[in-house]
C-alpha cells in the first residue's frame, strides 16, 4: 500500500475509533434514551496510484564523457478526477552509449511491489534504422526526459536505472 493512502486511512480510522468514546451520547441508548436506529453511511472507496499517460523524448545526443546520471520531480496539474488529483512526475537524465548511433528509450515504468517506489527504467541503444550506418566513434551523452502522468497520487521514491544499473534514486516531496 502507498504510504500516503496508508497514512490517509490510518488517521480516518483513527478519528473514527476514537469518536463517542469519551462518554455517553443522546439516543445511544446508554442515557437512557431510546437507542438511534444506525443509519448506512456512504464509504469511500480508497483511491489507488495509476499511471494514465508517458510520454518520453531525447533531448541531445552529443560527443561527452559517458555521463549516468538522473532526477525527478512532481507537481500537482491542477487537474482532478473523480478519485483525486493528477500529478506529473517527470525524469530528466543523461544515459552514456558507445558511438554517435545509439539513442535512448524507455524500457519500462513499474511501481515496486510492497514499496512507495517507481522504478523508471531507460536504455541506451542503436535503432534498427542506424545499425548499418557509419557513425561517430565517440562515447556520447545522451540528454533524455521522460514525462509521466498519474492519477490518484504519486509515488515517495523514483528509483531511474540506466542499462540495469541504479543511477538515482529520488525521494519526492509529501
Amino acid at each position: 500500500m502507498k504510504r500516503r493512502a496508508l497514512l490517509a486511512s490510518v488517521g480516518a480510522a483513527t478519528t473514527g475509533l476514537l469518536a463517542g468514546c469519551t462518554g455517553t451520547a443522546p439516543g445511544d441508548g446508554s442515557d437512557g434514551s431510546p437507542s438511534a436506529t444506525p443509519t448506512d453511511t456512504p464509504t469511500s472507496t480508497p483511491c489507488s496510484t495509476e499511471l494514465t499517460s508517458k510520454a518520453f523524448e531525447v533531448q541531445s545526443v552529443e560527443c561527452g564523457t559517458g555521463e549516468n546520471s538522473a532526477d525527478a520531480s512532481v507537481d500537482p496539474t491542477g487537474a482532478s478526477t473523480a478519485d483525486g488529483t493528477t500529478y506529473t512526475v517527470t525524469v530528466t537524465g543523461t544515459i552514456d552509449g558507445s558511438d554517435a548511433c545509439h539513442t535512448a528509450r524507455l524500457r519500462r515504468v513499474e511501481p515496486v511491489p510492497d514499496d512507495d517506489t517507481l522504478r523508471v527504467v531507460v536504455e541506451s541503444h542503436v535503432p534498427e534504422s542506424k545499425e548499418s550506418s557509419v557513425c561517430s566513434q565517440c562515447i556520447v551523452d545522451i540528454d533524455y526526459r521522460a514525462t509521466l502522468e498519474f492519477s490518484c497520487g504519486y509515488y515517495g521514491v523514483v528509483e531511474v536505472v540506466h542499462d540495469g544499473e541504479t543511477v538515482a534514486e529520488v525521494p519526492l516531496p509529501e
